[in-house]
């Protein structure tokens, strides 16, 4: 009877003294993982490489049972196709997914003016940045001022430059140009 004690005491000194190891906590293609430990309680947390995005849970417990769940995936980014905005197209870039960092490049129909930049990527966050450009009809201001004993040269659009000119034998009085902006 004594003899069985003694050994059971043992078995449960033994089984203080040493620490469960986990071992790798599991590879992860297109990303890496960073653990202090990977002894009983410690945490294994998953990263993915630039580009790609974790599918699953990021972390893995080391329990007694070994690593918790799954040892999670990184998978490329992708963007859908964005809009084509009206009265424009896409010039370079078509597709119906896209991956991290791909371009696509807009244009305007003939006549319109682009309000925004033209080319956008894919980013990191599923979408495509900037937003898309805006085509729209360039802003007709009209017919500028008219001056006395003068003319001007104009193409009536916003932003537009009007510059004038005094009829042979007169002289301009102030500023030559201005700006279309009314």
């Amino acid at each position: 009877m004594l003899e069985r004690l003694i050994i059971c005491l043992i078995a449960i000194g033994e089984a203080r003294g040493t620490a469960r190891d986990c071992g790798h906590p599991g590879e992860i293609l297109n990303g890496y993982y960073m653990a202090e430990s990977t002894t009983l309680g410690s945490k294994a947390i998953f990263y993915c490489d630039q580009g790609y995005q974790i599918i699953g849970t990021d972390y893995r417990l080391c329990t007694t049972d070994g690593w918790s769940g799954q040892i999670p995936t990184c998978e490329i980014i992708e963007c859908s196709r964005p809009d084509t905005p009206a009265n424009g197209y896409i010039e370079r870039g078509f597709g119906r997914k896209y991956k991290y960092q791909d371009e696509i490049v807009f244009r305007c129909n003939e006549g319109f003016e682009m309000i925004g930049a033209s080319v956008i990527k894919c980013s990191e966050n599923n979408s495509f940045v900037p937003s898309p450009p805006i085509c729209r009809l360039p802003v007709n201001c009209g017919d500028p001022e008219e001056i006395l004993n003068g003319y001007y040269e104009a193409n009536y659009n916003w932003g537009s430059k009007v510059i004038y000119h005094c009829n042979e034998g007169y002289k301009l009085i102030g500023n030559d140009s201005h700006w279309l902006e009314w």
